[in-house]
């Protein structure tokens, strides 16, 4: 009990120390940024890369776009892909995605740590600012997963398309999970506006 309870007190403790950290970057030209950012890449930079991996792939199925694939899919997907095809997406996980992560990482998070640590929620709350930045991670675990099978489809045999499987599925875990914190950290928002006239 007594280990348990001083490795909760460290936890918060630490987690003390990285909230006033947090609270002062979490300003709105920060976000501001992040924000145009992640509309730069949705509206421009990812259709670009998309139409690109289209005319080199046609109409293959894009993993890293695909929500809950498994290995055995991941694999068939690999056989599927030509050497064209697996260079222009190696390129694209390398460049695009090695951008877009941060892009909506950084708007979630510092949006979520806004509308819950700003807004004096419970001690627990305050750290689910973290949620995003874990999604980004393992968009980055898939990424380089996934541009590694480009480079060697003889590796598709083994374990790792289960590993990107799995980054893959932690990766639209978090996201989502991001998306309703960032719905419900709104809606609380808004109540509390309400109550304070």
């Amino acid at each position: 009990m007594y280990a348990s309870g001083g490795t909760a007190a460290c936890n918060k403790n630490t987690m003390n120390k990285i909230h006033p950290f947090v609270l002062r970057i979490s300003k709105w030209p920060v976000w501001l940024f992040f924000f145009l950012s992640l509309l730069a890449f949705a509206g421009y930079v990812m259709p670009k890369a998309q139409e690109g991996l289209a005319g080199a792939c046609g109409r293959l199925a894009i993993p890293d776009t695909e929500v809950g694939y498994d290995a055995a899919w991941l694999r068939q997907t690999l056989q599927a892909m030509d050497g064209p095809c697996r260079e222009a997406y190696r390129r694209s996980a390398l460049l695009q995605d090695a951008l877009f992560p941060v892009a909506y990482g950084f708007f979630l998070f510092f949006s979520v740590a806004v509308l819950f640590y700003k807004t004096r929620s419970p001690f627990v709350l305050r750290g689910l600012y973290l949620l995003p930045l874990a999604g980004m991670l393992c968009d980055y675990g898939e990424n380089f997963t996934l541009a590694f099978l480009m480079d060697h489809p003889a590796a598709g045999a083994g374990f790792l398309p289960y590993i990107a499987a799995a980054f893959s599925a932690l990766k639209w875990f978090f996201f989502y999970g991001s998306l309703l914190l960032l719905l419900a950290g709104a809606v609380r928002w808004l109540v509390l506006r309400f109550r304070q006239g």
